[in-house]
């Protein structure tokens, strides 16, 4: 997909999954969490994540197992796979400025690319972190 039809696709909120999402909003805004832990004693362990020495705990938050489907759509719906596709491909997505949003850049491993107008995004940034990386190492060192 290119820019030019990413930039015309439906904006957010006018979206069916936007829509059954606020729906749902108003369905479970009222929820307490005591209540939702009453409800669902491996509610704990259904909402949270542990990964790279991290442990994300959503379980507090006022959220069903049909507000996480209902996100999933809206994921699927705004095709977000895609977009994260194409942001480490180096399109350019970044449909305000019409440039790639490299910030994927700064977290790939030196030896991989990111090409992007003919230049090697990735060799570029790493040029510039060994730069910062120097700097930093003499001001520490006076």
């Amino acid at each position: 997909m290119s820019v030019r039809q990413r930039a015309q696709t439906p904006p957010l909120k006018s979206r069916r999954a936007w829509k059954a999402l606020e729906a749902h909003y108003q369905t479970i805004r009222s929820l307490h969490l005591r209540q939702l832990f009453d409800d669902d004693p491996k509610r704990g362990e259904r909402f949270s994540a542990e990964g790279a020495g991290w442990y994300l705990d959503y379980s507090k938050n006022r959220i069903t197992g049909d507000t996480i489907h209902l996100l999933i759509q809206l994921a699927e719906e705004c095709a977000l796979r895609e977009w994260i596709e194409a942001m480490f491909n180096g399109e350019k997505i970044n449909a305000t400025e019409q440039r790639a949003a490299l910030h994927t850049a700064l977290r790939t491993p030196n030896e991989k690319q990111i090409i992007v107008d003919g230049k090697d995004a990735v060799s570029e940034v790493h040029e510039v972190l060994e730069q910062m990386e120097i700097f930093a190492r003499n001001v520490r060192s006076g």
